[in-house]
């Protein structure tokens, strides 16, 4: 009798909790793999969309310099990203800190991330996008750092900004922020929402 007891108060509540662990693992394993997918997912929605738009900027660039580039991303900007968001099935949108276009000014969350992305920056660290489920979707963030090209229009008045490109940007931008980059630095971030179903 003593061994049935072993085997109901002691060894059974064993295997119950050793088994409750395993599947807490798997549940584990499965939520990084889910949160993995996901971050790629949307990175490679973020570099298409960034491809599409730097090829757009470039022409633009060739075809009648920065001063152009600037009415050009007045003009189209926004459509081309909304463009990107219907070929891609998603919800796609670019924010900053220092916005240039009202409309892309980040919101709260936002800016936290833009914040803790320019911290990993100067300590030299590796920028990881941050995701997030909400209501049914996958949000996600990424980085825009800036480069080269993006100085012609978001450097420095006087360095990198001709005065002809820095007079377009305060005609079309009355309320512009976003100058005084260097490259390198944080511009701003691609905002993925994607559907989990």
């Amino acid at each position: 009798m003593r061994k049935y007891l072993f085997w109901i108060f002691f060894l059974v509540p064993a295997i119950l909790l050793w088994d409750a662990c395993q599947q807490s693992e798997k549940k584990n394993d499965k939520s990084q793999l889910d949160q993995e997918h996901w971050v790629g997912e949307g990175k490679k929605i973020a570099e298409s969309a960034q491809k599409a738009l730097g090829k757009n900027l470039i022409a633009a660039l060739q075809e009648g310099g920065p001063a152009y580039a600037v009415e050009f991303c007045n003009s189209e900007a926004i459509p081309l990203t909304d463009s990107a968001s219907l070929a891609m099935n998603v919800d796609l949108k670019r924010v900053s800190d220092k916005n240039r276009n009202p409309v892309n000014r980040a919101n709260e969350e936002e800016l936290q991330f833009i914040n803790y992305a320019k911290e990993q920056l100067a300590k030299g660290e590796e920028i990881h996008p941050a995701i997030k489920e909400s209501g049914g979707q996958i949000v996600g963030l990424y980085p825009i750092i800036t480069n080269e090209m993006c100085l012609n229009c978001h450097g420095r008045q006087g360095e990198e900004i001709r005065d002809d490109t820095y007079e377009k940007i305060k005609h079309l931008y009355p309320e512009d922020l976003a100058t005084g980059y260097r490259s390198g630095e944080i511009r701003g971030l691609w905002v993925v929402t994607m559907d989990t179903e």
